[in-house]
This record gives C-alpha cells, structure tokens and sequence, in this order.
C-alpha cells in the first residue's frame, strides 16, 4: 500500500514537472520508477570557520541514519525514521532540479575544495555538500562546491528538512522537543 502511495505521488510530480522531464530518456518515469528502491545521500564537509560536518542517509522506507562528525551538537551515529511518501517526493526534486544530468562536481573557477593535499577539508574557506541518489541500480554523485546551478542550490537544504536533521541531529534544544525516539546503533 505504501508503495502505491509513493507511486502515485511521484506520478503528480511527474506530471507537474512538465514535458521536458517526460522527453529526456534517462529519466525513470511513474510507471517504472523503483520506488522501494530510493535511497539519498547529504555529506556536509567542513570548513576553516564554524560548518557542521555530517552525513544524513534516507532509504525508500523512512528510515534515516544520521552521523554527526564535527562542529554539531549530536556526534555519532543516531537513526529515525521520516514519513516514505515524503522520500518519494524528495527524490522527485532531485529529478526536477535535473540532478541526474548534473556535473560530478562544482568546485568554481577551477579552485579545488581544499587547499594543498597536505591539509584537511576544514582547512577550506566554504563548506561543501555532496549528494548522491540512488534509484533501483542507477546512482549519480555530485558534489557542491561553488558555482553550481541554482535548481541544484535547495538540494541539499531539502535532504536535512526531510531528515529533519535540525530536530534531531543538530541542535541539542530542538532534539529535545522532537516527537519520538532517537536510538544509536
């Protein structure tokens, strides 16, 4: 049953996205969209300031694994879980913003994200974000940087609202208002 919502859900979608999404071949259309097989990646990178650095997974059923790393209020591992529909329509988005036909990388003027190779990730100016989604067997990477396209731009910011990364994973007094429990595994 919940399939078919997801199903149909992303058939709305489809439809609202346009004709331009139905003539591109390498898009997954309704009737053939893996829906129990969605999976989406968020990697935040830190930073030479104060960026929080941590991974977020969300899978077809809800179910997300979060890893604080640096510079958050939750370090390690914590899952929970987040409505399915919701994870249907966020891999939707990624399709819309045209993520699957996205560039593996935007570093911007040709500048790498970090400095020399003997420094880390937190040495660089601005933070990244790299983001993969998987639908059945097909899986597409793409990191941020700078410079990248602005249907790209909310990406990221929607992968932690789905996730509900700031109630649950970063702010200590949010964490503590959030409905359910949070384990670690």
């Amino acid at each position: 049953m919940r399939v078919r919502h997801i199903a149909a859900a992303v058939a709305l979608l489809l439809l609202a996205a346009g004709p331009a999404l139905a003539q591109n071949e390498d898009i997954v259309l309704a009737d053939d969209f893996p829906v129990d097989e969605i999976h989406i990646r968020l990697e935040r990178t830190s930073c030479a300031g104060r960026c929080p650095s941590y991974t977020v997974d969300i899978d077809d059923d809800g179910h997300v694994t979060y890893e604080g790393r640096e510079r958050v209020a939750t370090l390690g591992r914590r899952t929970w879980h987040v409505p399915a529909e919701d994870v249907g329509e966020l891999a939707q988005e990624f399709i819309a913003a045209g993520f699957l036909e996205a560039a593996p990388e935007y570093l911007g003027d040709g500048a790498a994200p970090t400095t020399p190779a003997d420094t880390t990730p937190a040495d660089t100016l601005l933070p990244g974000a790299r983001l993969t989604l998987d639908l059945g067997s097909r899986s597409h990477t793409v990191f941020l940087y700078r410079d990248f396209p602005e249907a790209l731009a909310l990406l990221p910011m929607r992968v932690d609202d789905v996730a509900q990364v700031a109630a649950r994973g970063r702010t200590p007094a949010a964490r503590a208002a959030a409905p359910g429990p949070v384990s670690t595994e």
